[in-house]
């Protein structure tokens, strides 16, 4: 996950927020998939917005078998990007 208004946040700050937003919308943090913060100037993160930034948002996507910005993905399932 990553987000403006997380970045100034540090990481611990940063996956506060997101917890009681989870939980205040009724989602045990123990029932919601495992969830990963970055800031938006990460090398992934970018390299996801080159990709895919020129279409309106992607949506249930498969990543894997390659290397985004600085890091190679083995597997992983993108719900949203946009």
């Amino acid at each position: 996950m990553a987000a403006k208004d997380l970045d100034p946040l540090n990481l611990g700050d940063a996956y506060l927020k997101v917890n009681r937003i989870l939980t205040d919308a009724g989602f045990s943090v123990w029932e919601t998939p495992s969830i990963f913060i970055m800031k938006t100037t990460d090398p992934f993160i970018r390299a996801l917005r080159k990709v895919f930034g020129k279409t309106a948002s992607v949506v249930g996507m498969h990543l894997g078998g390659q290397r985004w910005g600085d890091r190679y993905i083995d597997d992983a399932y993108a719900y949203k990007i946009a």
